[in-house]
């Protein structure tokens, strides 16, 4: 091998992959980890997957925090769009923050809002997920 990484693939046939999540401290490098993973082994840009990999730091550390855990992620791959879903126990739905310059916090949502094409929540049997929309097509 000698210190080169091999290029894993992915069966770009597989439309959703799901990653359980521990629920806790690990679950957001886990989560940044498995999707690394499988956008690497994709024809996506590099900004795609910057993106990608922020939004999904971003929804799992708030399922952590506000959510009761992270339970699991998905990434659902459509036509011309990749869906990021974080499952939690949580019932609440996330609230943006109104940003307040002199604090290190509050700004994730702002990011996913920023970042992806579309974001929602979706209540769930045991709590909800939170997901994101981002485009496949170059504008």
């Amino acid at each position: 091998m000698g210190g080169r990484h091999e290029r894993r693939t992915v069966d770009e046939r597989l439309r959703l992959l799901t990653f359980p999540l521990d629920g806790g401290r690990t679950a957001v490098p886990a989560a940044r980890h498995a999707i690394e993973e499988v956008l690497r082994c994709r024809p996506v840009s590099a900004e795609l997957v910057d993106a990608v990999l922020l939004v999904a730091s971003e929804l799992v550390a708030n399922a952590v925090e506000h959510g009761g855990g992270a339970d699991r992620l998905e990434l659902d791959w459509q036509q011309d769009s990749v869906v990021l879903r974080v499952w939690d126990r949580g019932v609440g739905r996330p609230q943006q923050r109104d940003l307040d310059p002199g604090s290190v916090r509050g700004r994730g949502l702002v990011l996913v809002q920023g970042l992806s094409e579309e974001w929602g929540c979706e209540p769930r049997s045991g709590g909800k997920s939170v997901w994101s929309r981002f485009s496949l097509v170059s504008a």
